[in-house]
């Protein structure tokens, strides 16, 4: 959020600050992320500038919305990427819980009950999703390599988030993980799918012609179709409610330095904390339009209900 605090009695307006330097000071006085966001929090509640719902972000007074009723639904392992199903009953998600180095699909009601490894136990899964009808579900996997868990770069800098481009393929299955069927068939990533809200259409991201695009392909695994084709990275994109719309992440090379820099990363098949914006467009990929211009790296949008909203 660059919103920092100093001292006790003294604070940064640091809002030019890079992450390395953020990071420093943070570290210099021995403050954690939250315990400075609540120290500007109280401080402007104090000056009476703002109410218990609003933060002071880069100058400006902006208002957060409150999480209400928030649940807990998992315990143990390291857990992310839970999408529901259509019909909001259930959620798939990866784990990397009971020993496992690598992550496996789960599902589990949207209680959090129920839940049950759906991947094979061998290699590393992600970008799980359920079809239209929750008669299948969807996952990428390395289990085509026969490995407990495929290696991937490591930066020198443990601190430098770095997303590993495994040679992953997109597969189906029964909701219960049975008759399991791969999709794709590249060497390289194919990953990152999400489905048609009432059409038989799968779209994904690959790197199967050197960049990371997008691409759609029918449930079984034909008539695929490449949707977008600006040099960089293209990733993560959702249909909107009416399916007329779509909305996905993605960083395009300006200059010398940086197409180097996004080549090095399909080089090593990894991607960096590069400044992804959010992008919409026609769901053929036409029309793009650029919703953020902020230069940090926003993730995951996705297409509120009534389909004129993104969050």
């Amino acid at each position: 959020m660059n919103i920092l605090l100093n001292k006790p009695h003294d604070y940064h307006e640091c809002n030019n600050l890079n992450e390395n330097e953020e990071f420093k000071i943070r570290k210099e006085e021995n403050i954690t992320r939250e315990e400075s966001v609540n120290f500007w929090r109280d401080y402007y509640v104090k000056k009476n500038k703002y109410n218990e719902s609003t933060i002071k972000i880069h100058d400006d007074i902006i208002p957060l919305p409150i999480l209400q009723n928030i649940k807990q639904l998992t315990f143990s392992g390291d857990n992310g990427e839970a999408y529901p199903s259509f019909d909001g009953k259930m959620l798939i998600f990866q784990s990397k819980r009971d020993g496992y180095e690598c992550d496996k699909i789960y599902t589990m009601t949207m209680e959090g009950d129920g839940q049950v490894m759906v991947s094979p136990d061998m290699g590393a899964h992600t970008c799980s999703y359920f079809s239209k009808d929750r008669d299948f579900i969807l996952y990428s996997s390395t289990v085509h390599e026969n490995t407990a868990c495929p290696e991937v770069f490591v930066s020198d800098d443990p601190r430098k988030y770095i997303w590993p481009l495994r040679n992953f393929e997109i597969y189906k299955a029964d909701p219960d993980g049975s008759n399991m069927t791969q999709l794709t068939f590249n060497d390289g990533y194919d990953a990152e799918a999400t489905v048609h809200p009432f059409e038989d259409i799968i779209i994904f991201t690959s790197l199967r012609e050197g960049d990371m695009d997008l691409y759609t392909m029918d449930y079984d695994g034909g008539n695929v179709k490449r949707i977008t084709h600006e040099y960089g990275y293209d990733g993560a994109a959702f249909y909107s409610p009416d399916a007329s719309k779509i909305v996905w992440r993605a960083w395009y090379p300006k200059n010398d330095e940086e197409r180097a820099k996004w080549a090095d990363n399909i080089i090593n098949s990894y991607v960096e904390a590069v400044p992804l914006e959010i992008y919409a467009a026609n769901a053929d990929g036409s029309d793009k339009v650029q919703l953020t211009h902020n230069g940090a790296t926003n993730w995951a949008p996705s297409w509120h209900p009534d389909g004129k909203r993104i969050v």
